[in-house]
């Protein structure tokens, strides 16, 4: 059974048009990146996988269980439960630290707080970051920010993973500690890793690659590997 699969998913703003009947199934261990140029709707197709969006029509499953027609309250919980979701801006919670905003949810999931600060200060250490625990994020760099919200979207070992350019503030080290960390997720914990990204090379790691254009996707999407 596919972790998540999406079928004919169409989404548009007002007269503009998004999505035109995209369908996606992502295995369990699997990477796929979805890549396209600007405007093609790859961050409108993760965001309505994520559940941040709710298609005009089509459905998303997770693990074969109904999730883009839920109620907004019902599609949040699933959200913070089940999926790591990192965001193109990182989108950290600024009154809290970093390290706060990284346990946020191993905690939501039930985890004691003592033990969600410990794997939220063991991801902040994986990234290079540790001694920034204690700061919020208006008083750190960009770059530093974005390997908090990885951090975070890990830290309570998802089954689903959903990255939106998750290396695109980094420079080649910190994005390779980054990358290297999603594909652990994939490989090691099983979790299925969708990326949206622009990086050839990151996309040269992934089992497939999906191209989108204009809302569709335009290519079949095939083994790399």
């Amino acid at each position: 059974m596919a972790v998540l699969e999406a079928s004919g998913l169409t989404l548009s703003f007002g007269p503009t048009p998004a999505l035109g009947g995209v369908s996606l199934a992502v295995g369990v261990g699997e990477t796929v990146a979805v890549m396209g140029p600007s405007g093609s709707g790859k961050s409108t197709l993760l965001h309505c996988l994520a559940g941040l969006r709710r298609p005009d029509s089509g459905e998303v499953q997770l693990g074969g269980e109904p999730f883009s027609n839920l109620s907004d309250r019902s599609r949040s919980d699933v959200r913070l439960r089940r999926l790591g979701v990192v965001f193109q801006f990182a989108e950290l919670l600024p009154e809290l630290t970093m390290v706060e905003n990284v346990s946020l949810p191993a905690w939501i999931d039930g985890n004691a707080r003592d033990a969600s600060r410990k794997s939220a200060e063991g991801l902040l250490d994986r990234f290079g970051i540790a001694h920034l625990a204690d700061r919020h994020p208006g008083e750190v760099s960009g770059g530093e920010r974005q390997r908090a919200a990885v951090a975070r979207a890990l830290v309570h070992e998802p089954a689903l993973v959903l990255a939106d350019e998750p290396t695109g503030a980094l420079d080649s080290v910190n994005g390779q500690l980054v990358l290297d960390a999603l594909m652990d997720q994939a490989r090691v914990q099983g979790a299925a890793v969708v990326l949206v990204t622009h990086e050839a090379r990151l996309a040269s790691l992934c089992d497939r690659e999906v191209l989108m254009r204009d809302g569709r996707i335009v290519e079949p999407v095939a083994a790399l590997r």
